[in-house]
């Protein structure tokens, strides 16, 4: 909070840039005064951001970046059975991309869909997704 135009976008821009130079993964959401946000849409954005953080680095041509990413991608993998997995993919869908056939060993009649997963269930997911992908590196997040 604070005027418009004394440079706090700036700041946040220039330190983001610090950290990221110290391989620190930068997320950001705008949230703006005034509009109404659908907290789960902002949630899955910067997570969505994330994933595609890790698919940017699986396809660039930093060797460390292609090996985290290649970790990352491991441990996300078996952290997750294949219905959790189906359901992380419905609020997620860029790990689709990620990870090669997710659901494919889905309970049959498992209920998946955006609609579907619960408050409860997504925490769930969630933090075990940013947990397994934090312990994979001293990358920071």
């Amino acid at each position: 909070k604070g005027i418009s135009g004394s440079g706090k976008t700036h700041f946040v821009q220039s330190m983001g840039g610090y950290l990221a130079s110290q391989r620190w993964i930068i997320l950001d959401a705008k949230f703006e005064r005034g509009l109404e946000h659908g907290s789960r849409d902002i949630v899955s954005s910067l997570f969505d951001k994330l994933v595609s953080e890790l698919l940017s680095m699986k396809n660039g041509g930093v060797k460390a970046d292609v090996d985290y990413s290649q970790r990352a991608t491991r441990a996300i993998s078996d952290a997750f059975d294949p219905d959790s997995m189906s359901l992380l993919a419905d609020f997620l869908p860029t790990i689709n991309d990620l990870i090669d056939d997710v659901g494919k060993n889905r309970t049959k009649g498992h209920a998946v869909g955006h609609m579907g997963s619960s408050y409860w269930q997504l925490v769930y997911l969630l933090s075990t997704f940013l947990s397994v992908v934090l312990s994979v590196d001293d990358r920071k997040i």
